[in-house]
């Protein structure tokens, strides 16, 4: 799965569990990684795709799906699911 696939399947399973969105640390830690800027670069492509936006009144959790992401969502989870099948 492509980094940008984890990071947005990541985001929805935590605002599904926590009822808010991760912040930039909590996604790094689940990337493994240490450095904020590449997720940045990340979230950065994924609001230009038309995936999601951050609401400015909530810096740190305030990322958002749009419809268009959730779709991007659901078709990751089904096409893992059938990887996994597949197996």
């Amino acid at each position: 799965m492509l980094r940008r696939d984890r990071i947005i399947v990541f985001i929805d399973s935590y605002m599904r569990e926590q009822g808010c969105s991760p912040t930039v640390r909590e996604i790094c830690a689940n990337e493994g990684i240490k450095t904020t800027s590449l997720i940045h670069r990340h979230l950065v492509r994924l609001e230009k795709k038309g995936l999601l936006y951050r609401e400015r009144r909530f810096q740190s959790r305030g990322l958002r799906f749009t419809d268009k992401g959730r779709a991007y969502v659901s078709e990751v989870k089904e096409s893992e699911l059938m990887a996994v099948q597949s197996e």
